[in-house]
C-alpha cells in the first residue's frame, strides 16, 4: 500500500527548505553587498521586512499554529541563545568592520579620543589625547574630560596587539551582551520564549543600535550592556551581580548616575513593596549612593587636578540655563516650562521613536529615563 500525500503535507515538508532558503539570501545578501559595494547603505528593515513577509507568504498557516515556539511554555535553549548571539554579533561585526575598512567610521571621535589614547595607554600616558581637533583638548589626559575609568581596563588588549579593532569588538560584545540581559529580563517578567526573544531582537537591531556601531566606538556603549545587566541582577535578587552591574556601569562615565538612576526607578516601582528594607537599600538607595559619588569624586577632585578647573569642558551645552553647572541646573529647575519646550523641540523624539512603545507596554520601565531626557534635550548643543 502506498501513502497518499496531500498537497498540504507535500508543503509542510518543503517548509523547512524555503525558510533555510530565505535565510540563506538574507545572510548572503547581508555579507555579499559591503564586498561588492552595491548598495552603497544596507539597511537591517530593506532586507529583513521583505524576507519575513516572503516566509509569511510562502509558509503554510499550518506550519506556524502548530510550531512549538508559538507555545505559551516555550523557551529558547541555552544552545539556542548562544548560537543566535554568536551569529548576529558576527554579523554586526562584519559591519563594523567593513565600515571601518571603507572609513566610514568616525575617525575624529574614534581615533583620536579613543583608538590613539589606548595605544598611549599601554604605554604608560594614560588615555592621552596627541592632537585634537580642538586646541584645547590636545596633549593632556582624556581624563581631564570625562571620567572614563573603565577605559583604562578595556585598553589592556592593545599590550598584546595595538589595534582599534579591539574597541569595535568591544562595542559589539556590549550590544549583543545587553540583549542577552533583555532576554532574560523579558522572560522574567513572565513573557513567552517567542516574545522574549523578539524583545532582545529588537533591542540589538533597533535604529539607535545601527547609529551607535555606524559612529564608531564610544565609551557609552558599554552602558547598553551594563544597565540591562543591572536590572537583570536586580528582579533575580542576586546581590554580587547586581553590584558589579553598578560599579561597571559608574567606571564608564561621569553621568552614569543618570542611567543608573533610571535602573533603580524601573526596579522599585516594579517590586518596592516585596522588597526588605536591607534590599531597597542594596538595590535601590546604594547604586545611586555610588553613583553621585563618583560624580562628586570626579568634579571636585580628579578635573581640578588635571584639567586645572572645576567647569567641565562641555558645561557650556547647559550655558542658556546658566553659566556654572550648578547655576544652570538651578535654571532647569526654576523654569520647567522653558525647559520642556527646549526638549519637545530639540529633535529627541527622533531618537526615542523606535522605544515609543515601552510606555504603553510598561510605563514603570520608561519613567526613569526622563531625567535624561529632559536634560540633554534642553541643552543648547546642535
Amino acid at each position: 500500500m502506498h501513502a497518499v500525500t496531500s498537497t498540504g503535507d507535500v508543503r509542510l515538508g518543503r517548509t523547512p527548505i524555503a525558510l533555510a532558503a530565505i535565510g540563506l539570501v538574507v545572510v548572503v545578501a547581508l555579507i555579499g553587498a559591503p564586498l561588492v559595494g552595491w548598495p552603497r547603505v544596507v539597511r537591517l528593515p530593506a532586507i529583513l521586512v521583505p524576507a519575513l513577509l516572503i516566509a509569511l507568504a510562502v509558509v503554510p498557516r499550518s506550519y506556524w499554529r502548530d510550531a512549538p515556539l508559538l507555545r505559551p511554555e516555550w523557551q529558547p535553549s541555552r544552545r539556542m541563545v548562544w548560537s543566535a548571539a554568536v551569529v548576529i554579533g558576527g554579523l554586526l561585526f562584519w559591519y563594523v568592520l567593513t565600515r571601518f575598512r571603507s572609513g566610514e567610521i568616525n575617525a575624529i571621535d574614534f581615533t583620536i579620543y579613543y583608538d590613539r589614547p589606548c595605544y598611549q595607554t599601554v604605554h604608560g600616558r594614560p588615555l592621552f589625547v596627541e592632537t585634537s581637533d580642538t586646541p584645547g583638548l590636545s596633549n593632556r589626559s582624556e581624563l581631564a574630560d570625562h571620567a572614563y575609568w573603565g577605559m583604562l581596563i578595556a585598553c589592556a588588549p592593545y599590550a598584546l596587539y595595538p589595534s582599534p579593532l579591539w574597541l569595535h569588538a568591544l562595542s559589539v560584545i556590549a550590544i549583543v551582551a545587553g540583549g542577552l540581559h533583555v532576554l532574560r529580563i523579558a522572560q522574567r517578567l513572565g513573557a513567552g520564549g517567542a516574545l522574549a526573544s523578539a524583545t532582545a531582537l529588537a533591542f540589538v537591531l533597533n535604529d539607535n543600535t545601527a547609529r551607535t556601531l555606524n559612529y564608531g566606538f564610544h565609551p557609552e556603549v558599554l552602558y547598553a550592556w551594563f544597565i540591562p545587566w543591572m536590572i537583570d541582577a536586580g528582579l533575580r535578587g542576586a546581590s554580587l551581580s547586581f553590584l558589579a552591574a553598578t560599579l561597571a556601569s559608574v567606571l564608564v562615565k561621569e553621568d552614569a548616575c543618570l542611567p543608573v538612576f533610571g535602573a533603580t526607578v524601573a526596579l522599585a516601582l516594579h517590586g518596592f513593596r516585596t522588597m526588605t528594607w536591607p534590599r531597597r537599600a542594596l538595590f535601590l538607595v546604594l547604586p545611586n549612593v555610588i553613583a553621585l559619588a563618583s560624580l562628586a569624586l570626579y568634579y571636585g577632585y580628579v578635573l581640578p587636578m588635571l584639567g586645572g578647573g572645576t567647569r567641565p569642558t562641555y558645561a557650556h551645552f547647559w550655558g542658556n540655563y546658566g553659566e556654572t553647572p550648578m547655576a544652570a541646573l538651578v535654571g532647569m529647575l526654576t523654569h520647567p516650562v522653558r525647559v520642556l519646550q527646549s526638549t519637545l523641540t530639540s529633535g529627541v523624539f527622533r531618537t526615542i521613536q523606535p522605544h515609543l512603545f515601552l510606555p504603553l507596554l510598561g510605563w514603570r520601565w520608561a519613567l526613569g529615563t526622563l531625567p535624561i531626557i529632559l536634560l540633554y534635550g534642553a541643552s543648547a548643543n546642535q
